[in-house]
């Protein structure tokens, strides 16, 4: 009897645990994304951190008839911080709703981090991937990120700042060629880079390929021809923030 109390309890843990790391869909949003990346409190290093997102699919988008659209990919959280999203297979219909619960402790390095989040929006003139809606829709879907801070600093988590940082950060590396078959140059073309990392994702967020960068100039040539064409996001990293360059791979 005793034995069963114990496995009982064991149980009722776990499945409480399960549900305190789920997140509860806001059926109040109508916007794409809220609250706004502005708006998202600083992430304070060794302090336990915990915001939810709530996702909402439009009927239309650009006059364009929305089928539904998929949530395929949410990376580069600081080390430490996760995400659960409700409904897990990240696919909302028009007047749904979806959200994503971020919590965790991390040690992770101060700065900005930009949330690279992909899908795919189903719509009645075709498939349209975020990243096409990014480069042709300005504006559609909004920048994220969170920014971790030392305990006691102050929170200046901004939309504009993040921006600026990581468009900065861009401009310090170029890509040639892109389009390419899977093998390109890696070139940096600032003195003002500091020390970081390289990492190309997939689709889907894994990392593939990763590379530290020290000196004041680099140049690398990059080989992932062994893995299937289409889109990768390439990354540089540092205490700064981060810069996202997209390469294709026919």
């Amino acid at each position: 009897m005793k034995k069963l109390q114990v496995l009982f309890f064991v149980l009722l843990v776990s499945v409480s645990s399960v549900f305190s790391q789920s997140c509860v869909i806001d059926t109040n949003n109508y916007n794409l994304f809220a609250p706004p990346s502005e708006e998202l409190p600083c992430v304070i290093r060794n302090q336990p951190y915990d915001i939810t997102l709530q996702l909402f699919c439009p009927p239309s988008l650009g006059g364009i008839t929305i089928d539904s659209i998929k949530v395929s990919a949410f990376h580069n959280l600081p080390t430490g911080i996760t995400k659960v999203a409700t409904p897990v297979n990240g696919i909302m219909h028009p007047e749904g709703r979806m959200c994503i619960h971020v919590s965790g402790t991390t040690s992770d390095t101060v700065g900005y981090y930009q949330i690279t989040y992909d899908g795919t929006a189903y719509t009645s003139a075709g498939a349209a991937p975020f990243w096409y809606l990014k480069a042709n829709f300005p504006g559609t879907l909004p920048d994220y990120a969170l920014t971790v801070i030392d305990s006691g600093e102050v929170c200046t988590n901004t939309t504009t700042g993040i921006k600026k940082q990581n468009s900065v950060l861009a401009e310090t590396f170029s890509i040639y060629p892109n389009p390419n078959h899977g093998i390109f140059e890696l070139r940096f073309n600032s003195p003002a880079k500091t020390d970081g990392e390289i990492n190309v994702r997939d689709i889907t967020g894994r990392i593939i390929y990763a590379l530290k960068t020290a000196s004041p100039f680099y140049e690398t040539t990059i080989d992932i021809s062994q893995y299937a064409r289409g889109i990768y996001f390439i990354e540089y990293r540092t205490a700064d923030g981060l810069g996202v360059k997209k390469v294709m791979v026919k």
